[in-house]
């Protein structure tokens, strides 16, 4: 199992959501129907937001901050959504259902790898950072279970 300081660990998701949300608005361009399109322009803007927050987290918080600094260690096996995002696609006819289930596959995803390195933090200042990202990973897959209706 390796070893990250949070820091390494935050600008890697953050680069995850970056590309994630340019693969979002790809499939978005592509998208046949005008609902998948919304929906794509939606999640792709929502995954864009999320990569800004990580961002602002490092450059607001100074490097003498020892939380960001810290060491933890993950299982890279079952936490690491990389695999998700080379297995992901979105077809041109993708329905509705077939984007909500995709976006709640990637909450899981970030919301095991946040609960994993919450686990895996030394100190309760980065088991509590882990815990809230996990958290809003939640609160986004609740939020979507209302359907389309929710974008």
């Amino acid at each position: 199992m390796p070893f990250m300081t949070i820091r390494e660990i935050l600008h890697k998701v953050e680069e995850f959501h970056g590309e994630f949300g340019r693969r979002l608005h790809e499939a978005e361009d592509a998208a046949a129907t005008e609902q998948g399109k919304l929906m794509l322009g939606f999640l792709g803007n929502h995954q864009r937001e999320l990569a800004d927050i990580l961002k602002t987290i490092e450059k607001e918080t100074p490097d003498h901050v020892s939380t960001l600094n810290e060491w933890v260690q993950f299982d890279t096996e079952i936490e690491d959504p990389r695999g998700f995002l080379q297995d992901f696609h979105v077809c041109p006819d993708a329905s509705a259902q077939e984007i909500l289930e995709a976006a709640n596959k990637l909450d899981v995803c970030l919301f095991c790898l946040y609960k994993g390195l919450a686990k895996g933090g030394s100190t309760p200042k980065a088991q509590r950072l882990f815990g809230r990202l996990a958290r809003l990973e939640l609160e986004h897959q609740k939020a979507r279970g209302s359907g389309p209706a929710y974008y």
